[in-house]
């Protein structure tokens, strides 16, 4: 069995919740799981969100003092901008995914992860009685040195079910892209 990252639902908050599982093997000789959320976000935004990001001057700060830039702030804004593109700052390192839903382009920001337990969503994505399985099972045997005897028959189940494949993660993704525009 290999690590499973598996979309559950929607947080109270808009964001998307995943679940990483990861069995005990040789190479990796613990039961691991953790969570992480991520926030769809317009690219447009997350382009303005960069640039405000930028010209708050914080940063331009450090590199003044740092010595690498004596240009003014608007100036080296435009340069960061240029060089390391729109997107300069933004961390959707979690779910690197883009979709685009009704012409518009949306990214996915990067919001928690680790032991990020979410015990109640606003919407599943996953059918409810696999995710309260798995938390029950991350509360029992994470990082224990043994899987759980019922994982490899519960994971089994989610991919034959077609719950970790593109198709369905993206048309729930949409749909809650969607929601959140109304």
């Amino acid at each position: 069995m290999e690590k499973i990252t598996i979309l559950a639902g929607e947080t109270k908050d808009g964001e998307l919740y995943f679940l990483e599982v990861e069995p005990a093997t040789e190479k990796h000789d613990y039961f691991s799981m953790s969570g992480f959320s991520v926030k769809p976000i317009k690219e447009e935004d997350a382009e303005k969100q960069c640039r405000e990001s930028l010209e708050d001057g914080e940063v331009w700060q450090q590199a003044v003092e740092a010595g690498t830039t004596q240009a003014g702030l608007k100036e080296w804004v435009d340069e960061v901008l240029t060089i390391d593109g729109e997107l300069a700052g933004f961390d959707n390192s979690l779910y690197l995914e883009e979709v685009e839903v009704d012409g518009v382009n949306w990214l996915f920001e990067s919001s928690g992860c680790g032991q990020h337990e979410k015990e109640e969503l606003k919407r599943y994505y996953l059918p409810q009685v696999y995710f309260k399985k798995l938390m029950r099972l991350w509360k029992k045997y994470h990082l224990k040195k043994e899987n759980p005897l019922e994982l490899a028959g519960l994971l089994d189940d989610i991919k034959v079910e077609g719950w970790t494949s593109g198709e369905k993660q993206e048309a729930f993704i949409i749909e809650t892209i969607k929601s959140i525009e109304e």
